[in-house]
């Protein structure tokens, strides 16, 4: 999907490989959890450089649009399936696909954080310019000292979680998510489930798994779900602070 997770890919996929191999250790292994949030922060890091390295363009840093399109349909290339844009300090934006849009920026939690010279790499979003379940990796542009706007990518994460599923080829026995500190689904490997709250789905075991991976670095949960027994292994990105899963279906 984007530049750094192929780089490392090989690496990564030998190694869950390893873990997932039917006469090697099971597949809820630390290796296998490892390569898992390798991958993910892999992905959103590589984006970060990718808004970083755009923000520091002379033509970004003009404020100009017409200058910088260029530039920030390029970022757009190298983050994939996303929106890329460039928001002006009043929370209008500008996207690759469709320049200036109607929407507005202000109200969206990271913005007062990224105005103010903060990067940003985890925020769930629906995007307004898109309409789809995204998450904001985001860095701020600089001219004189002072903040004149952002680079931005809304990556969307039913298709991160599909890029995923194809990078670990997992097999059918085993799952993988990741679920952000308020509960909420960010990566699944049923792509459809992405923003679901587990808590809604009217099972007290999946209930009481999702609250101690809320409240716990990392461990073990055992639950059940559409009839199956799951058991996952999971801990914490060191990038997003999501809680990031994988486990096994057990008979």
């Amino acid at each position: 999907m984007i530049t750094r997770p192929v780089a490392i890919a090989g690496v990564v996929l030998s190694v869950f490989c390893l873990a997932v191999r039917a006469d090697e250790p099971s597949p809820d292994s630390a290796d296998s959890l490892s390569a898992f949030v390798v991958l993910v922060d892999g992905h959103l890091a590589a984006a970060l450089d990718s808004v970083k390295e755009a923000a520091i363009v002379p033509s970004v840093r003009s404020g100009d649009w017409e200058k910088m399109k260029g530039t920030i349909s390029a970022v757009r290339v190298r983050c994939g399936e996303c929106a890329a844009w460039f928001a002006e300090p009043d929370g209008s934006y500008y996207t690759a696909e469709k320049g200036l849009t109607d929407q507005n920026l202000k109200d969206r939690s990271y913005f007062p954080g990224l105005m103010a010279g903060e990067t940003v790499a985890g925020p769930l979003v629906v995007s307004e310019s898109t309409g789809h379940k995204s998450v904001i990796v985001a860095a701020p542009v600089r001219r004189d000292d002072r903040v004149i706007g952002a680079v931005g990518v809304s990556i969307f994460l039913d298709s991160l979680s599909r890029t995923l599923r194809d990078e670990m080829a997992i097999p059918e026995n085993m799952i993988f998510f990741a679920l952000d500190t308020d509960g909420r689904t960010t990566l699944n490997h049923v792509p459809e489930r992405v923003f679901l709250d587990p808590r809604d789905q009217n099972d007290p075991s999946m209930t009481a798994a999702t609250e101690e991976m809320l409240a716990r670095k990392e461990g073990v949960v055992e639950y059940e779900f559409q009839g199956v027994r799951r058991k996952v292994q999971y801990t914490r990105s060191p990038l997003t602070g999501w809680i990031c899963a994988v486990g096994v279906l057990e008979k």
